[in-house]
């Protein structure tokens, strides 16, 4: 057909495998490393023994486009698409070896087993139990080599598998050894394509797999670049993020001498000899930081576009656009590898205590931190001694209230173009008091809190706070929280696991939170064993009398007293057992069936209660037990000589000065009406409910970030939320019911829309 850009080919899997070999086949820049899993692989030999289609292979023939190993194709047919299948042909059936994430060289073995009877049971990745087990054949790779002969591999299979016959196994071994001749289809391109063409196919096409990132479509247009220094740059991030992990691979790198010849070797020498795994940035991690601290911009698939040379307002693409964004990245790249910058950053995450990748809960919060750092060097409002302060504060804020948890890339570009508005110290107190108001302390906080999840960021920013304290651990003086994060320590459960379990609490949610947690040295955390906290931190307390050395090495007090502290450990720890508040309920509960079942008919139940606030928190009992019967009465007596009328409190305290005796009538002897409070939480964010209007939810929006917003950063906030997809015209209620209310909002100009009242 006329005017066609490609032509079809069929080729066997052998000869794609032997084109490899020979080097006929090549793999070109805008490519990327093997990414699948290894299920994949075993799906993909499986779909081939089964003659199952398995895509299409795009190939290439320009002699000018440059390779991986920094040659050129040289009229070689260039790998465009398909590279994921072929690695993978060449690491099952060929034994070659494949780089995993982390740069090492590895091999993918596939099993078979010729007697399998279920289809889903005839490929495997190999593990241990297939070197065991003789009816597996552990690696097919065997199979394919050269001297395999089927019928004498037959005979030794059915040696050391009875009852098998040779047939059966030549049978399956033939259709295995089969998967040699399949057809897979091969597109050749044109070679009359130019790369940018190319570049665009490769990223329409490249739908299979493992799906393309925003960083792979900015890795594929710099590949495709020689005009602006592109490809270079491509290879410097490429070198950068492969050092950062493997500091030995420099001595490969030496035998790249396009890119030893350009400005970025010397830059990224240092890391040959940097061992620190804080901060092992991967391609869009540096992709991100570059573009964002040039650009002010927080989603790559901007920098797609700016490569292109769009202008976002004229919708027009032009060359000059082509050239400032590729000068306004190789900036920002030459600023991400400075070994000074670098260096200084790590120190301002470490310094905030953050000291180990353990502690990190999130790429996207460390990248924002460090776009942060590299745009203060150019803030002249910001003194340089204060820098790393800010960026510290910032790093902690955000990791604290999860900021860039849950669509990072639309948060990092509001807050770009907030800073760049306002000014990066403005926006950091407006941010500082809205993020971090009261009621985060007081309720949110205390919610991230009720987790089993080791990992929480409030966990880590506890950890990390101790670590810049310089902090003891738990019941050890001179053993630091840091030694116990970097070298060797335990979490340990302040009421231990098996305590709580062999009383009754056996809910992992119950005994598995984190404000339950706290590392420990290994041998204290042996001889604590399952004692409850009331029992060992007695015989700490007994210890300092004694000096009879039993938990730790804590001798004194003082020390004791000093120790708690840096622990966050309440003084109250000493009478601490798995009675709590939920176990009194049950049993005050349990109390009033069984003395409401003894009232005989018309009879009467009383029962006085009062409230109590513990550790900060207040609990109504009156509220929060069960009630039996009619209630009758509610009388409220004046409480005298309470603990809290001799006690000093820090913070202003509402004092607890009155019981409540509540009346209950059995009217029934049979009917027994009850009534027992079901507590809750719930979003209004993601909830709809007949109480909640427009007028509200907007209100409370507002409320949550601050006091005001654009309407644009409103509707994309609201249109997720059930109202919104209930509502096509959406966007349209929101302006109304602004304008309804308009009493209550204030119009800023410029679509700014906030609240006529100071958020608390």
């Amino acid at each position: 057909m006329t005017g066609e850009k490609f032509t079809l080919m069929q080729y066997s899997v052998h000869a794609i495998l032997g084109l490899i070999d020979a080097e006929d086949f090549v793999i070109p820049e805008i490519q990327r490393p093997f990414v699948w899993k290894r299920s994949q692989v075993r799906d993909l030999i499986d779909s081939l023994y089964n003659g199952y289609p398995t895509g299409y292979i795009i190939t290439w023939k320009n002699p000018d486009v440059k390779t991986k190993d920094g040659g050129k194709a040289n009229g070689k047919k260039v790998l465009i698409d398909g590279q994921q299948r072929v690695t993978a042909l060449m690491a099952a059936i060929s034994g070659k070896e494949v780089l995993d994430d982390d740069f090492n060289k590895e091999r993918i073995k596939i099993a078979f087993n010729p007697l399998a009877e279920d289809e889903t049971k005839r490929f495997a990745v190999q593990d241990a139990s297939h070197l065991k087990d003789k009816k597996w054949i552990p690696d097919i790779s065997v199979v394919f080599e050269p001297e395999f002969d089927p019928f004498e591999f037959s005979i030794s299979y059915c040696e050391v598998n009875d009852g098998v016959k040779p047939n059966v196994v030549n049978k399956a071994i033939t259709e295995l050894k089969g998967i040699a001749n399949r057809q897979i289809g091969v597109i050749e391109l044109d070679a009359a394509l130019d790369i940018d063409e190319v570049t665009e196919i490769f990223i329409r096409i490249n739908s299979k797999g493992t799906a393309l990132s925003q960083s792979d479509f900015v890795m594929s247009k710099m590949a495709a670049d020689s005009v602006h220094n592109g490809s270079l740059m491509r290879k410097t991030v490429d070198y950068f993020c492969h050092l950062a992990v493997k500091p030995d691979f420099y001595a490969h790198l030496v035998n790249d001498k396009e890119f030893q010849d350009s400005k970025y070797a010397d830059k990224i020498k240092w890391l040959a000899s940097d061992y620190d795994d804080i901060y092992d940035p991967d391609y869009g991690d540096m992709l991100r930081v570059s573009f964002m601290h040039q650009f002010r911009r927080g989603k790559l698939a901007d920098l797609v576009s700016l490569l292109s040379g769009r202008d976002f307002v004229t919708k027009e693409f032009r060359d000059d656009i082509v050239e400032e964004s590729y000068k306004k990245l190789d900036n920002g790249i030459m600023n991400f590898i400075n070994k000074y910058n670098f260096a200084q950053f790590i120190m301002a995450i470490k310094g905030a205590g953050f000291v180990s990748s353990k502690l990190l809960n999130s790429r996207m919060t460390l990248d924002f931190a460090y776009t942060l750092y590299l745009m203060l060097l150019d803030d002249p409002e910001i003194p340089n001694a204060q820098i790393k302060r800010y960026v510290q504060k910032w790093f902690v804020l955000s990791t604290l209230t999860s900021r860039y948890i849950g669509s990072p890339e639309t948060q990092m570009d509001r807050d770009m173009r907030n800073i760049g508005e306002k000014g990066f110290l403005k926006f950091l107190a407006e941010v500082e008091a809205s993020a971090l108001s009261e009621s985060f302390w007081t309720v949110t906080l205390p919610q991230y809190l009720e987790t089993s999840s080791i990992n929480s960021p409030a966990f880590n920013t506890f950890l990390a706070a101790q670590i810049n304290r310089n902090c003891n651990s738990l019941l050890m003086k001179g053993t630091k929280i840091s030694d116990l994060i970097t070298i060797s320590g335990d979490v340990h459960h302040i009421f231990p696991k098996a305590y709580l379990k062999k009383n009754g609490v056996t809910s992992k949610t119950k005994y598995n939170q984190v404000a339950n947690y706290i590392y420990l040295d290994t041998q204290v955390n042996k001889a604590v064993s399952d004692d409850a906290p009331a029992t060992y931190f007695t015989k700490v307390k007994e210890q300092c009398e004694t000096k009879d050395i039993i938990f730790g090495n804590i001798s004194t007090e003082e020390m004791l007293d000093e120790n708690l502290k840096e622990n966050c450990i309440p003084n109250n720890i000493f009478e601490m057992t798995v009675e709590n508040y939920d176990d009194f309920l049950e049993k005050l509960n349990l109390c009033i069936r069984k003395f409401y079942m003894a009232l005989r008919r018309d009879g009467r139940l009383a029962v006085l209660v009062g409230d109590i606030r513990s550790g900060g928190k207040f609990y109504s009992i009156q509220r929060d037990m069960m009630q039996m019967g009619e209630a009758e009465s509610f009388l409220v007596k004046a409480q005298f000589n309470c603990v809290s009328d001799s006690r000093r409190y820090k913070k202003p305290l509402i004092p607890i000065v009155t019981e409540y005796l509540l009346l209950f009538h059995k009217k029934d002897s049979l009917i027994v009406p009850f009534t027992y409070q079901d507590k809750g939480t719930f979003s209004i964010s993601n909830t709809d409910i007949v109480a909640l209007t427009w007028h509200h939810l907007i209100r409370m929006t507002l409320e949550s970030i601050g006091g005001q917003c654009t309407l644009t950063e409103l509707y994309e906030r609201l249109s997720t939320h059930p109202k919104a997809k209930k509502n096509s015209h959406y966007k349209e209620r929101i302006r109304a019911t602004i304008y309804e209310h308009r009493t209550q909002y204030t119009a800023y100009g410029d679509g700014l829309y906030g609240l006529n009242y100071q958020v608390a």
